[in-house]
C-alpha cells in the first residue's frame, strides 16, 4: 500500500510562460521494494512536466516528485483557475493507481498587435486615400482597442471606422481607414503627407503605426498632355491644309476650269464653220463673192499637268501598351518559390500587383526582382489587397520575377495543416529594347 501527502487545496498562481513547481510526496507501505509513476491528467497533462519519471522506494520508506507546471503563453490558455491531476501507479501491483488532483491560477496577459496595408495610399484633390488596419488579439483575455490617428502639422483628416473594437482570445480584425488632404492644388509634383495611427490596447503602452498619403494634382499629367497634343494636331492639320491640302484643291479646281474653256471655244469654232459653209453657198447661188470666214478662236493649249502633292510617310506603329501577366501560387510546403521570366524579347514595366487570400491563410507573401526584395507582407492581415508601385518596376528580357510564401496554417487536432493558395498578379507595359 502507498500513502500520498494530501494536496494543498490553494490555488497554484502562475504567469503564461513561465513556470510553477509542487512537492508530490509518496510514501511505500508496502513489505517489497517498488516504483512508482506518475502520469498528467486531464487539461493540464501537456503543461505538467514530472522529475523523476519513475521513484523506486524502499518497504517504508518515502521519496518526493517534482511536478513543474509550464503554460504557454498563447491564446489558447485560458486565464483563471484550471484543474490539474496526476496518476500514481505501482509496479508490484498495476491494478492499484491513485489520482491527486489540484488547482492552477493562470494569470491574465494582454497582447494585442497592429499592422496597416498599404503603406502608402495615394488620392487626388481632396480624394481619400484608403488603408486597412489589421488587430490581432494573440493574449487569453478579451481586450478593449481604441484608435485615433493624425498628423502632426494637420494637414489631414483621418477616419477609422470602427474606432473601438473587443477582441476576443485568438481572434483578428480590420478596421478600414481613410485619409484625406484638407488643401487640394492644381498643379505640380505629388505631396507627400505623413500621418501616424496610435492604437491604445488598454496595457498603458499604446502602438504607434506610421503611414504615408501620396497626394496628387487636380488636374493629372496625363490630362495637360493630352490637351498638348490636341494643341499639335490642330497645328498639324492647319499647317497641312494650308501648304499641300489648299495648293492641290486650287490646283484641281484650276484644271477643271481649263477643261470647261476648251469645249466652250471647240463649240464657238464648229458653229462659225457651218456659218461659213451656209454663207459660201448663198454667195455661189446669188452671184456674189463669198465673204472671208469668220476668223475661229484657237483653242488655248492645255495646261501643264500639276505635280501631285508628296504624301508623308505613314509612321511606324506603336508598340501596344498593355502587357497584363497573371499567375496562381499554390503552396503546398514552407517556403515555396514561384519563378516566371515576364518577357524573352521586351522590357516589361510592372505598375500594380493585386494580391488575393481567397481562403484567409497564415503566414507571409514576398515579392523579388532578380533577387531583390520589391514588397513583404503578412497573409493573415487581408483577404485582397492591391498595391500601386509610385515608380513601375522594370524587368529586362530574361529577367525573372520572385514569388516567394512562408504558410504558417496551423494544423487542426488529429489532422494537417491546409496548404497556403494565395494568388499574385501583376499588371504593367511592356515595349520593345531601343535599337
Amino acid at each position: 500500500m502507498t500513502a500520498i501527502a494530501p494536496v494543498s487545496n490553494l490555488p497554484l498562481p502562475v504567469e503564461p510562460g513561465g513556470e510553477v513547481r509542487y512537492e508530490l510526496t509518496v510514501r511505500n507501505t508496502g513489505t517489497v521494494v517498488d516504483a512508482f509513476t506518475v502520469q498528467p491528467l486531464g487539461e493540464a497533462a501537456p503543461w505538467i512536466v514530472v522529475e523523476p519519471p519513475e521513484l523506486p522506494l524502499f518497504p517504508g520508506a518515502e521519496g518526493t516528485v517534482l511536478l513543474r507546471f509550464r503554460p504557454p503563453r498563447a491564446a489558447s490558455t485560458p486565464a483563471g483557475e484550471v484543474p490539474w491531476a496526476v496518476r500514481i501507479s505501482s509496479r508490484e501491483n498495476p491494478h492499484e493507481t491513485w489520482v491527486e488532483e489540484g488547482l492552477l491560477h493562470i494569470a491574465p496577459f494582454t497582447e494585442v498587435t497592429a499592422e496597416i496595408a498599404p503603406q502608402t495610399s495615394r488620392s487626388r484633390g481632396r480624394g481619400a486615400g484608403k488603408h486597412q488596419l489589421a488587430l490581432d488579439n494573440r493574449g487569453n483575455t478579451p481586450t478593449e482597442v481604441r484608435m485615433i490617428g493624425g498628423d502632426d502639422d494637420g494637414n489631414v483628416s483621418v477616419e477609422i471606422s470602427p474606432r473601438t473594437v473587443v477582441l476576443q482570445p485568438g481572434t483578428a480584425q480590420i478596421a478600414r481607414v481613410k485619409v484625406r488632404a484638407k488643401k487640394r492644388f492644381w498643379r505640380g509634383p505629388a505631396k507627400t503627407h505623413p500621418f501616424r495611427l496610435v492604437v491604445d490596447r488598454g496595457d498603458g503602452a499604446p502602438q504607434t503605426i506610421p503611414a504615408t498619403l501620396m497626394q496628387e494634382t487636380v488636374i493629372p499629367a496625363w490630362l495637360v498632355k493630352l490637351v498638348v497634343a490636341l494643341i499639335l494636331i490642330a497645328a498639324l492639320l492647319v499647317a497641312l491644309w494650308a501648304t499641300v491640302l489648299k495648293k492641290t484643291i486650287a490646283d484641281a479646281a484650276r484644271a477643271a476650269a481649263t477643261d470647261e474653256a476648251v469645249k466652250v471655244a471647240k463649240k464657238e469654232a464648229d458653229a462659225a464653220a457651218k456659218q461659213a459653209v451656209a454663207e459660201a453657198e448663198q454667195a455661189k447661188a446669188g452671184g456674189a463673192k463669198p465673204s472671208p470666214p469668220a476668223s475661229t478662236p484657237s483653242a488655248k493649249a492645255s495646261p501643264k499637268p500639276t505635280p501631285k502633292p508628296t504624301t508623308p510617310p505613314e509612321p511606324k506603329p506603336i508598340d501596344p501598351l498593355g502587357f497584363p501577366v497573371s499567375f496562381r501560387v499554390g503552396v503546398k510546403a514552407n517556403d515555396q518559390d514561384v519563378d516566371r521570366v515576364l518577357s524573352d524579347d521586351r522590357i516589361v514595366s510592372i505598375t500594380d500587383m493585386f494580391f488575393q487570400i481567397p481562403e484567409g491563410d497564415a503566414g507571409r507573401l514576398e515579392v523579388f526582382k532578380d533577387g531583390q526584395l520589391i514588397y513583404s507582407t503578412r497573409l493573415n492581415n487581408w483577404r485582397d489587397l492591391d498595391q500601386h508601385a509610385n515608380a513601375p518596376y522594370e524587368f529586362k528580357p530574361e529577367d525573372k520575377v520572385r514569388v516567394k510564401v512562408t504558410c504558417e496554417n496551423k494544423a487542426a487536432a488529429g489532422g494537417t495543416a491546409k496548404p497556403c493558395s494565395p494568388a499574385v498578379t501583376l499588371v504593367g507595359y511592356a515595349r520593345k529594347p531601343a535599337e
